[in-house]
């Protein structure tokens, strides 16, 4: 996604914010990525130390974090490609 977006940042034709969409939405997903490698090669190298207990609170805060962020990127990001307002948008993906 981040690379899509960034070849085409200056250059799309039908809205200028989808490049930025695709570069915020895949970096985020970089990072939630990389969050749980951290975490899960903490949890290996010391299952049962307190530096890893706080590193796995640190870690699942900022997974949970970076997920809510994720579902409002998707949710806003997609209201603003259909041209839809936001409550409209939200009612048509529930049903």
């Amino acid at each position: 996604m981040c690379d899509v977006g960034s070849i085409y940042v200056n250059d799309c034709p039908v809205q200028r914010y989808i490049p930025i969409y695709l570069i915020v939405g895949g970096a985020f997903s970089v990072f939630m990525m990389l969050f749980a490698l951290v975490l899960s090669i903490c949890v290996q190298r010391d299952p049962n130390g307190c530096a890893t207990a706080v590193f796995v609170v640190f870690f699942k805060i900022a997974e949970v974090l970076l997920g809510c962020f994720s579902i409002f990127w998707y949710l806003t990001g997609e209201s603003d490609l259909h041209h839809a307002p936001l409550s409209l948008f939200l009612l048509s993906s529930l049903l």
